[in-house]
C-alpha cells in the first residue's frame, strides 16, 4: 500500500512535457491530482479499518473491554458491528470494505460521546 501511495501522490506536473517553447504552454492537472488525492483518501480508509479491525480482535483475545473509556467501548461497538470477533481463520475483506465505506461516509463518529 505504501507504494501505491507513493506513486499516486507523485505531483501530476513533473510528467507535462514543454511545447511551442513554453508560450501558452497550459496543461491542466488538476482533474489528474484530484482523482490521484480522492484514491489516497479511500486507501487510507481501508488501512485505517484494517487496523481498527485488529485493535478490535487484540481487544477481544485479551478480554480487555472493561478496560475501555466509555467512548472507546462505543467506538469499539461500531467496528464490532461491521466486524464481531473473530473465532477463527475468515476473509474479512467484505467487513474491511463496509468499515472503510462507514468511515469515509458517515457523520456519527464525530458525534461519539
Amino acid at each position: 500500500m505504501h507504494k501505491c501511495f507513493k506513486v499516486l501522490a507523485h505531483p501530476s506536473s513533473v510528467d507535462s512535457i514543454p511545447t511551442s517553447g513554453n508560450q501558452e504552454d497550459h496543461v491542466s492537472m488538476g482533474t489528474t491530482a484530484a482523482r490521484q488525492a480522492r484514491q489516497i483518501v479511500h486507501n487510507s480508509a481501508r488501512v485505517l479499518a484494517i487496523e481498527l479491525i485488529a485493535a478490535s480482535q487484540a481487544i477481544f483475545l485479551e478480554k480487555a473491554e472493561h478496560q475501555l473509556a466509555p467512548t472507546t467501548r462505543k467506538f469499539l461497538e461500531i467496528v464490532r458491528s461491521f466486524c464481531p470477533p473473530l473465532k477463527g481463520d475468515k476473509a474479512i475483506g467484505e467487513e474491511t470494505e463496509a468499515l472503510a465505506h462507514y468511515l469515509l461516509s458517515s457523520n456519527d463518529i464525530l458525534s461519539i460521546e
